[in-house]
């Protein structure tokens, strides 16, 4: 269980911190006026990292198997963990705009779709999105 959980704190690891090495010093040390795009940013290699994830686990998936070892279920279970860790990153990242905010809501919706509301910190992500596109102060 060991070598699953670093394995996966690696995979965790590395897609986190891909974005990052690839914004240049510079660009973190710019005026605020510079910063703006790097919110949208930000949003873009999240959801470029979630898309990803759930594409492998998606092609798992698909894979016709005519019997699921116990093999296959760990490896599910990991491409799960790595999917929801995205999903978890994608909606703590801020969204950039308004439609961002929107696609949130709409995917929140689909994936809580079975149970009586959606996690606490999601609704905590949203509403701060919303706080801020519409120029409140936080709450």
């Amino acid at each position: 269980m060991n070598d699953l959980a670093l394995s996966r704190r690696a995979v965790t690891r590395a897609l986190f911190l891909l974005p990052t090495a690839a914004v240049p010093a510079a660009a973190i040390a710019a005026p605020a006026f510079v910063c703006a795009p790097l919110a949208a940013s930000a949003w873009d290699d999240a959801m470029a990292q979630f898309e990803a994830a759930q594409a492998v686990e998606n092609a798992y998936d698909a894979h016709d198997r005519p019997v699921w070892t116990p093999a296959n279920e760990r490896e599910m279970t990991r491409l799960i963990d790595v999917r929801c860790d995205a999903e978890d990153r994608l909606i703590a990242t801020p969204a950039p705009d308004m439609p961002a905010v929107i696609w949130k809501i709409e995917y929140a919706r689909k994936r809580w779709v079975d149970f009586t509301d959606w996690p606490d910190n999601w609704w905590g992500f949203v509403m701060a999105d919303l706080r801020r596109l519409a120029g409140e102060a936080a709450a």
